[in-house]
């Protein structure tokens, strides 16, 4: 758990199970991911700055329509537990596989998920944690409400659920790669 700001499921404990890890990474094809952009989806840009690494989008049939069901009930728990009290209407129809290595330190700066355009009407974000911790070094998922950055859980497995417009961002890769999947919990636009 980390507070309001956001919640944490490690395996065993909500989070995903060995053979949902397995389904989503077996889905990943490396020819067919493309680097990560950022903005919105008819004007994303490539600011390699801000963002590096690899996405691919994966539908519920890649990977299986229990892994979206599993991480749309997370959000369903987080909303009510951590009382953000969002409307919820679904979740987006593709997952977006993350794929930081240690060329060149790939990362992806502070940032939100939430925004104008296709954003607007994500509520709740999850990530998967895909990559066992020894894997990698760096490459932390860390979250921010204020001037002091919380690092979520990175078990393999681990899902973490916040809220769409909180600053988050994954911390360069030094060694290894990290693997991850990201799907949002929609509903009514915040504006």
């Amino acid at each position: 758990m980390i507070g309001r700001l956001a919640v944490s499921f490690p395996p065993g404990a909500g989070g995903l199970s060995r053979s949902e890890v397995e389904a989503v990474l077996s889905a990943i094809d490396e020819q067919k991911m493309s680097q990560g952009r950022i903005g919105a989806q008819e004007g994303r840009n490539l600011v390699t700055a801000v963002r590096s690494g690899a996405v691919q989008w994966l539908a519920a049939k890649d990977v299986g329509e229990a892994v979206f069901s599993h991480l749309y009930t997370l959000a369903i728990v987080a909303n009510r537990e951590r009382r953000w009290d969002f409307k919820l209407e679904g979740v987006t129809p593709n997952l977006q596989a993350t794929r930081y290595s240690s060329d060149g330190g790939q990362h992806y700066s502070w940032h939100m998920d939430w925004g104008l355009g296709p954003t607007r009407s994500r509520k709740i974000g999850l990530v998967a944690h895909l990559s066992e911790p020894g894997d990698f070094d760096g490459g932390r998922l860390q979250l921010t409400a204020g001037s002091r950055p919380v690092d979520a859980r990175q078990e393999r497995g681990t899902v973490t659920v916040f809220p769409a417009f909180v600053m988050h961002r994954v911390t360069p890769v030094t060694r290894g790669v990290r693997l991850g999947a990201v799907l949002w919990a929609v509903g009514p636009s915040f504006s």
